[in-house]
């Protein structure tokens, strides 16, 4: 697990309130990035997943990788997806 001091310090989006009860990890893994960031969140005890994606246009609809549906489908805690506009 590698923490990262920048990551850290990147709690813009949390309210200042609620700063002094969030510790905010950035872990580093190798392997099918599913099956390792479930086996991260269960071995950390997470309470919220936050999961950068991606997502494509097809027509009228907006499809998500493979690996999103995955953690969504057997995450044991909720998932915040954020998308790059």
């Amino acid at each position: 697990m590698v923490y990262s001091s920048w990551f850290a310090d990147e709690k813009g989006w949390i309210p200042e309130q609620s700063r002094t009860h969030c510790q905010i990890q950035e872990v580093v893994k190798q392997g099918e990035a599913a099956v390792e960031i479930l086996k991260a969140v269960r071995s950390g005890g997470c309470d919220l997943i936050v999961l950068g994606v991606k997502h494509k246009r097809f027509f009228d609809s907006t499809v998500i990788g493979i690996t999103t549906v995955r953690v969504i489908r057997h995450a044991p805690c909720p998932m915040f997806a954020v998308v790059e506009k």
